[in-house]
This record gives structure tokens, C-alpha cells and sequence, in this order.
């Protein structure tokens, strides 16, 4: 006599980057143990991979997960570990009240509710950007092939700068023509990132700072410092815990 199948309820959630609706599941515990192998481990690849196979197991409404926005992938994430193991949260957060020209650094316990967590999108964000009256270029949006690359164009090596620009551009556009980046050679793409001025390379570099992201907002009070302000936490590693 074989053994009796538990129900598992499902749910839907609409996606901000094409509007479907999608269905999908709380993970079970075979999918719970990939992910949280994958976020001790630390690895961002390793990570990536374990986010791709509980997403596919749990969506039951067939996606491309390689074709979605990376910031697309942490919220359906983030839905299904809320029905999964609950919608609350308990993090710990560290006062950045300055006390005497120092951070406070006061551990700040809070729950955070996560269905206040919001994929908020920046004003005047698009991904179609003018670097002059007729040139400009078309941006696709970081997907799970960069989760191993930081996509914060601060501090990286021009190399790395330029590859997580090209690795974002659809395409380059003028009054008559559409130029599509992988039709060049690299040294091609070089020599067009190159003859950036700052004034443009910054425009490109907001696309950047303000692409949709999970973020949660809320008041708390140090009981420490006694100060009291608004607390706003991003990305999906402050909730996942």
C-alpha cells in the first residue's frame, strides 16, 4: 500500500518585469536543504544555482528562469520562502547613528514582516538611455548569469567596469541604425566604452543605482543611542535568514 500524498497549497504573485501572473508553491524540505546548503556555503555561483532549482520546482506555471530580471528571481524567492516558513523575520540590525563622529553600532533586534518587503521601483528609472540627441543605448537587466559579479560600478577595475556594462546593453542606436553588441569584436566595444565622458558613463551608472529592488522600510528606536528614525534594508539576503 503506498503512502498517502500530502496537498500542498499554491498561490500567485504577478511579475513586475512582464505583468503574467505566475503560480507557485511553498518548498519542501528536499528544496529547503538546497538553499540553505547554498547560502552557508557563502558562494554567489553556488547560490545562483540553488535559487534556479527551487524556483523551477516550486513555479508550477512553466518560466524562463534565464530570461527573468536577477531582481525578478530574489522576489519569487522571497514569496516562496514566505509561505514556506512563515512570513516574519528576525534580523539584527546595527545602529548607523553617528555618536561622536563614530557609527552607534548598537545590535538592533527587529521582526520584519515580509510582506511589507516591496520590489520598489526608482522614478525617472529606464532602460533606454540618450548619450546624446541621437545616439543612445538599450539596457537589459542584470539576470542570474551576473549573480557571481557585483553589478555596483564603484570600485571595480576598468576590465571588470566595462564587462558588466557590455554584459547589460542590448544594443546601441542612432537616428538610422540599431548596432547589436554581439555582432562586434570586444576591442570594438572597448573603443566605444572608452570614448565615454563621465557626464554619459554616470547616466549609464544610474540605470545601474536604481533597478528595481526588494526593499523593506520601517521606524525603530536604538535603545541604545535613543535614536529614532527610518530603518530601509535591501536585497534579498536581509530577509532571507
Amino acid at each position: 500500500m503506498p503512502l498517502p500524498k500530502l496537498a500542498v497549497p499554491t498561490y500567485e504573485m504577478e511579475l513586475l518585469s512582464t505583468g503574467d501572473t505566475i503560480e507557485y508553491r511553498p518548498f519542501l524540505v528536499k528544496e529547503e536543504k538546497i538553499l540553505f546548503m547554498a547560502l552557508e556555503g557563502g558562494d554567489n555561483t553556488e547560490m545562483g544555482r540553488a535559487m534556479k532549482q527551487v524556483i523551477s520546482n516550486c513555479v508550477t506555471d512553466k518560466i524562463n528562469i534565464d530570461d527573468l530580471p536577477l531582481f525578478e528571481l530574489e522576489n519569487i524567492l522571497l514569496r516562496i520562502r514566505s509561505k514556506s516558513v512563515g512570513d516574519q523575520a528576525d534580523i539584527s540590525y546595527s545602529c548607523q547613528e553617528i555618536i561622536e563622529n563614530n557609527p552607534c553600532g548598537n545590535k538592533v533586534d527587529l521582526s520584519v514582516d515580509l510582506n511589507k518587503v516591496e520590489l520598489e521601483e526608482s522614478e525617472n528609472h529606464s532602460n533606454e538611455i540618450f548619450l546624446t540627441d541621437n545616439i543612445g543605448i538599450l539596457m537589459r537587466y542584470p539576470k542570474l548569469d551576473l549573480m557571481n559579479m557585483s553589478i555596483n560600478l564603484d570600485n571595480q577595475d576598468t576590465e571588470d567596469m566595462f564587462r558588466i556594462i557590455e554584459s547589460c546593453i542590448e544594443c546601441i542606436f542612432d537616428d538610422e541604425n540599431t548596432y547589436v553588441m554581439n555582432d562586434y569584436k570586444e576591442e570594438e566595444k572597448t573603443e566605444f566604452f572608452e570614448s565615454l565622458t563621465q557626464g554619459q558613463f554616470t547616466l549609464i551608472r544610474n540605470f545601474f543605482d536604481t533597478i528595481p529592488k526588494l526593499r523593506f522600510r520601517d521606524d525603530y528606536k536604538c535603545d541604545k543611542c535613543g535614536y529614532t528614525g527610518e530603518l530601509i534594508l535591501e536585497g534579498l539576503e536581509n530577509f532571507f535568514v
